[in-house]
């Protein structure tokens, strides 16, 4: 190694640096370029993702309206159905009971 710069080499080495940052600021600024331009495109993208799900989200609270009216007539189906169930017991307590009577009534009339 040399002990001594010369103002030569001081200068050489003065472009070599500058050089080299005036080429990674070219790259830097290519890339913040295209960054750029692909957030733009992204952008767009996301704008027209967000009308795709505006329109499924629209569609989906449509079904769940319609799956919400099949569960009310369900529910119908089944008042319906308890319904009948309670005059099926209540004919059946009513028998039950006649049943009771009359056996006592026969037993009464046999002492």
């Amino acid at each position: 190694m040399r002990d001594k710069w010369s103002d030569e080499r001081l200068d050489d080495l003065n472009r070599g640096v500058v050089d080299g940052f005036n080429r990674v600021d070219a790259d830097l600024r290519e890339i913040r370029a295209e960054t750029g331009t692909g957030i733009g495109s992204l952008r767009g993208e996301m704008n027209g993702l967000r009308g795709e799900m505006n329109g499924l989200r629209g569609e989906m609270n449509a079904r769940f309206e319609h799956v919400d009216e099949c569960f009310g007539r369900v529910d119908a189906r089944f008042e319906h159905v308890e319904a009948r169930f309670d005059a099926l017991q209540r004919t059946m307590l009513q028998l039950g009971g006649g049943m009771i009577v009359a056996l006592i009534g026969l037993v009464a009339t046999q002492l």
